[in-house]
């Protein structure tokens, strides 16, 4: 069955913004930090406050507009101290609206006791799968790194205690997978 005209036209349209949304991304993606108009004509800009492009510690900053939020606060699991940590300074002097996390992977989570003490007036959204498991796992993280400190000597472990994480956990904004902001 084929479309009318006017359902062709928008059909092309829709496959065009879509082609431009995906390019923008891709080239967002790809550099490590990019602004640029968006496919909306809004401004644009992905940061990666990764160290490292590969694997790690992931965290990322999407400014639009100027509404400002943080898609995870990962901890590198193979690198040591600061190495493993996002480059949180750059932020910047940007307002943080918010602090996403995707899933509990330590690569996503292990650092987010140290992103809600930088970004004290963000918000924090996870499921609430998302928020069980991840206070699991940061927990033990804690345990982890006071066994490092002693093993290793880095003076800096733990980055945060276990009564730390209990009063981080009872400010996490739990979200339903689908429910909208």
């Amino acid at each position: 069955m084929g479309r009318s005209a006017p359902q062709q036209n928008e059909y092309e349209n829709c496959g065009q913004a879509v082609g431009a949304m995906a390019e923008t991304e891709i080239s967002l993606v790809q550099s490590h930090r990019s602004a640029r108009m968006g496919p909306f004509g809004r401004r644009m800009e992905f940061i990666s406050l990764t160290r490292d492009r590969g694997i790690g510690a992931n965290s990322y900053l999407l400014d639009l507009d100027g509404a400002c939020v943080i898609l995870d606060a990962g901890m590198h699991p193979r690198e040591e101290g600061s190495a493993s940590l996002p480059e949180f300074s750059r932020v910047g002097e940007r307002q943080l609206d918010a602090i996403f996390v995707s899933h509990t992977h330590l690569d996503h989570i292990g650092s987010l006791p140290l992103a809600m003490g930088r970004f004290p007036h963000a918000p924090v959204y996870m499921t609430e799968a998302t928020a069980e498991l991840g206070a699991a796992m940061l927990h033990n993280s804690v345990n982890v790194m006071s066994a490092k400190r002693e093993e290793l000597g880095i003076l800096d472990y733990p980055y945060f205690t276990h009564r730390e994480l209990d009063v981080l956990e009872r400010v996490l904004e739990r979200r339903a997978l689908e429910r909208p902001f």
